[in-house]
């Protein structure tokens, strides 16, 4: 059994080098027959002959590089630690060898394939010391990035100074910022969580940045689709925030935008029945008629909104453009994360002083900024009720409670939509939310009738 697994451990060490190997290969051989050295273009045939010079390593040498970091590993478990780092020390000066032999002939010599033969040495050793699993992510990730060099080239050349430092905000905030927020509850009942409602300014940061870049990328139609669809999953809410925010900037977008909600509300409530459907069964039955009537009505009007939109434009098509402002202000956000922690006091004080009777009052005030927490909670007291056909006929406060939170959650879209965006996407966001409401009250009947 030991030597089963001394052999996978070799063979993983081996396999990685063939990969990384036949990526540069591949690479290589691809651009000798693209881009040929022809006389009378000196540039081309430079750029042709550096690049196939650094190409100086193909797919027998990094499956041997791999081989030998395996070898070197498993020769070090039968004699001593140290044996591995001589041959590491071993590899290390031979490929400086190799690096000065060919830089002192062309100063221009990169050093990619001499980084990537380091670290396929270096995996190979660790294929005997770590999971074989994490060894082949990294070298999956390893070849990605060796071969996707023309496309990171171009995308570096299309993204605007500005994009860039929204991003590095975004970054900020979401790795270095957000850690550092406390994870506990503060004030009255303990309601106020620092690293919560960070989160959820990160979260619209992120779909606003998503969103500038989806329609950037993907056009003024099919862009705010793809915007609704991940801030759907994460938030419909925040999605409706960063739409708004580019709804105020580029009116032209309204309509699109509108129909990137109506995407992000069928989400949500597809997510919501999920959700249900873990926590508790018969009231996700209970609720299903209505939910299915929703995310049809709001799957529809995305689709009508989709084709009423003007002919898809990018910054990159031909004809006028767009221009699409990057998302480097956050003030939105942190205000939103503001009145969240608003809602939450108030959330708090209504179940505090109403007791039971004020289940309805939480659910449409927690409802204005979130469904999951009402629903949680429903979902979780719902847990030692009637069957599912009892709940529709009786029309319990959970069933009530979870359709008054998604209810006033919509009307949340809807004011938002005026403020942030004014009324050319608002008018939009009004008629999602009369159609969604017909579309759940329809499922609502269909399913009392069936019970």
């Amino acid at each position: 059994m030991e030597d089963i697994i001394l052999y996978k451990q070799l063979g993983m060490a081996t396999l990685c080098g063939l990969l990384v190997g036949m990526g540069r290969s591949w690479s290589r051989e691809r651009l000798s027959q693209n881009t040929p050295a022809r006389p009378g273009h000196p540039g081309r045939a430079e750029k042709s002959t550096k690049d196939i010079a650094e190409g100086w390593a193909g797919i027998r040498t990094f499956t041997l590089i791999g081989l030998f970091g395996g070898l070197a590993a498993l020769v070090s478990l039968y004699t001593a630690q140290w044996v591995a780092g001589v041959l590491l020390a071993t590899f290390i000066l031979l490929m400086a060898v190799v690096y000065f032999r060919f830089a002192s002939k062309r100063r221009d010599w990169g050093t990619t394939t001499l980084i990537a033969a380091l670290i396929t040495f270096a995996l190979g050793i660790l294929s005997f010391h770590i999971d074989l699993v994490v060894i082949a992510s990294i070298t999956a990730l390893m070849v990605v990035i060796l071969e996707t060099k023309q496309w990171q080239h171009k995308t570096l050349t299309k993204i605007q100074a500005s994009e860039f430092s929204a991003f590095l905000k975004l970054l900020v905030l979401a790795i270095i910022l957000l850690p550092l927020l406390p994870n506990q509850g503060y004030g009255p009942g303990h309601v106020l969580n620092p690293q919560e409602i960070g989160l959820m300014v990160a979260i619209i940061s992120a779909i606003t940045f998503f969103g500038h870049f989806a329609i950037r990328i993907f056009g003024t139609r099919t862009g705010p689709l793809l915007m609704g669809v991940f801030g759907g999953l994460a938030s419909s809410t925040a999605l409706t925030v960063s739409a708004a925010r580019i709804a105020r900037h580029h009116p032209a977008l309204s309509r699109a935008l509108a129909g990137g909600i109506s995407m992000a509300i069928a989400v949500m409530l597809l997510r919501t029945t999920i959700l249900l459907s873990i926590i508790s069964l018969p009231l996700m039955t209970a609720l299903l008629p209505v939910f299915i009537g929703g995310i049809a009505a709001s799957l529809i009007l995305a689709v009508i909104l989709y084709y009423l939109s003007p002919a898809p434009t990018t910054n990159n098509t031909a004809g006028p453009t767009l221009e699409i402002s990057p998302p480097s202000d956050m003030a939105t956000a942190l205000e939103f994360g503001i009145i969240l922690a608003l809602v939450l006091l108030l959330s708090y004080y209504a179940s505090h002083y109403f007791g039971d009777t004020g289940l309805y009052a939480v659910a449409v005030i927690s409802g204005f900024v979130d469904v999951d927490a009402v629903t949680i909670t429903a979902a979780r007291m719902s847990g030692q009720l009637a069957p599912a056909h009892n709940l529709i006929q009786n029309i319990n406060p959970f069933y009530i409670s979870i359709l008054l939170a998604i209810t006033a959650n919509n009307f949340t879209k809807l004011a938002i939509s005026l403020t942030l965006g004014g009324r050319g996407i608002a008018k939009w966001v009004a008629c999602i939310i009369t159609v969604l409401i017909t579309g759940m009250l329809l499922g609502h009947l269909l399913g009392h009738l069936l019970a």
